[in-house]
Order: structure tokens, then C-alpha cells, then sequence
């Protein structure tokens, strides 16, 4: 099968950094952290748009203070790099991976989304899951149904919002890439126990969740 245009740097419009470096398997905690990475890589660049966004979280003094120390010395900073270089790094390596199958890794986010739903989802529903911009899911999702492995279908609840499922060859392709990713999750995890995996989860999470109450009280522009 011939390799898809483009990847997941192209589709989402990231640019992976150069220096690439129980009940719950270890490898579903890499997958979380990996969504996690994508879900939130363009969140970052939109919640500091505007200097009133930040004034409304800091005084005036707490920003001159922040603003003259060396913002790479902030814990919060170097988690922040390396959460953008893990992104980078999952999303060229998840390209490489699933290319075989004529897939990206923003394809597979996608397929990946909505089997995760158990059933079908909007474009709209899918954008707010992942933290994406609707127009870039909308975009892969058609990709998708161009090659079959979606399909569009009337949405009872919202007429202009049709709902995105799984055909065979979607839920074969989706299949496939988690087949390829076990061994890889499997590897990244070695020599790593399952409780750090978890807490790490958590800690992403619990940072995930800030963002999405940060952003929620953005004054409107």
C-alpha cells in the first residue's frame, strides 16, 4: 500500500524537534501520555495570545517577576519542553510505524478516537476530545472517507453535524496500528514500573485539567 502524503507534523501542523531522543497495561499509560501530547500541543500556543489572557492570572508584579527570571529554569518550563519534544518524537515515530497500513499518526488519532467512543462521533466531538482545531479533524476525517475507512452518517441529534464511524476497513486499519504499537509500548516501558507510568499519567492529567479551567475563564476577545 502506498504511503499516504504528508504525516502528522503536515496534518495538525506540528514539526516533531530534531533531537529526537495490572488491569491497566503499562502501554495504554504511553498512549494516554501520547494523546495527551497531541491533545494539548496546540493549546499551549493559543492560551497565551494575548497579554490580557495573562494579566488576568498574574498581578502585575507576579508577571514582572516571572517575565525576569529565566523562564527555562521554571519546573513547569522544562516539563513543558519535553512534553513538546515527546510529541514530536511519538508523532514522527507513530508516522513511521503505521505508514505500512497507509496511515499517519493524525489518521490513527482519528480512527483512533472515534473506536475508542465505541461508536460514532461529530468532527466537532472529535476536535474537543483530542484538543484540536476542528478544521484540521475535519480535514483528516475526509482524508479518511476518501480511502474508505470512515464514512459519514445523518446525525439524529444535529443535522449539520453528521456523525463519523468505523467501516471494516477503518476498524482493520485501527486493529493493525495497535497491533504494531503493543511491542513498541511494550519497549518504551522497559525497566519502568507500572506505578511510575501511572503517576506520571496522573501528573500530565492533573496539568490537563488547569489548562482546560485556564482557558475556560479567557475572557472573550
Amino acid at each position: 500500500m502506498r504511503a499516504p502524503r504528508g504525516g502528522a507534523a503536515e496534518d495538525f501542523g506540528f514539526r516533531p524537534a530534531p533531537e529526537q531522543d495490572g488491569s491497566r497495561r503499562p502501554a495504554f499509560i504511553v498512549m494516554e501520555a501520547w494523546i495527551g501530547a497531541s491533545r494539548h500541543g496546540s493549546r499551549f500556543k493559543r492560551a497565551g495570545r494575548s497579554s490580557q489572557y495573562i494579566d488576568s492570572i498574574l498581578s502585575k508584579r507576579q508577571y514582572d517577576v516571572v517575565m525576569s527570571a529565566n523562564t527555562f529554569d521554571h519546573p513547569a518550563s522544562r516539563l513543558a519542553l519535553e512534553v513538546f519534544r515527546l510529541n514530536g518524537a511519538l508523532l514522527a515515530t507513530g508516522d513511521a510505524l503505521v505508514a505500512p497500513l497507509g496511515l499517519t499518526s493524525a489518521r490513527w488519532q482519528i480512527l483512533g478516537a472515534v473506536a475508542e467512543a465505541g461508536g460514532a462521533l461529530t468532527v466537532a466531538g472529535i476536535a474537543r476530545a483530542m484538543g484540536l482545531a476542528r478544521q484540521s479533524v475535519q480535514r483528516v476525517a475526509n482524508d479518511l472517507a476518501a480511502a474508505g475507512l470512515v464514512a459519514f452518517a445523518a446525525n439524529p441529534g444535529h443535522r449539520r453535524a453528521p456523525l463519523l464511524h468505523l467501516t471494516d476497513a477503518g476498524r482493520a486499519a485501527f486493529e493493525g496500528a495497535s497491533a504494531r504499537w503493543g511491542p513498541l509500548a511494550d519497549t518504551l516501558l522497559r525497566g519502568i514500573p507500572p506505578a511510575e507510568a501511572d503517576a506520571a499519567a496522573a501528573l500530565l492529567r492533573l496539568l490537563r485539567t488547569r489548562l482546560d479551567t485556564l482557558r475556560s475563564e479567557e475572557p472573550a476577545p
